[in-house]
């Protein structure tokens, strides 16, 4: 009878075990989740400023022979 009850007790503890565990993986998993968005959210943001420098690049390209259009265009008085 003692062998029964020394197993139930050695298996409801690798129970506790395994729920630490799984509560402590899930917590994990929920930082990485939250790292990952903060991550695509700055990939985002970075390919804007990208996509906007870009276009300011490609107009000072095509206003280049005439720098005062170009001024006009960025609202710089001269």
């Amino acid at each position: 009878m003692q062998s029964l009850a020394a197993e139930v007790v050695a298996l409801e503890e690798k129970v506790l075990q395994v729920r630490s565990r799984e509560i402590r993986l899930e917590k994990e998993t929920g930082r990485l989740k939250e790292g990952v968005q903060q991550a695509e959210q700055q990939l985002q943001s970075s390919q804007q400023d990208r996509a906007s420098l870009q276009a300011t690049i490609d107009m000072l390209q095509v206003c280049q022979p005439c720098p005062c259009k170009m001024f006009m265009l960025l609202g710089i008085q001269k």
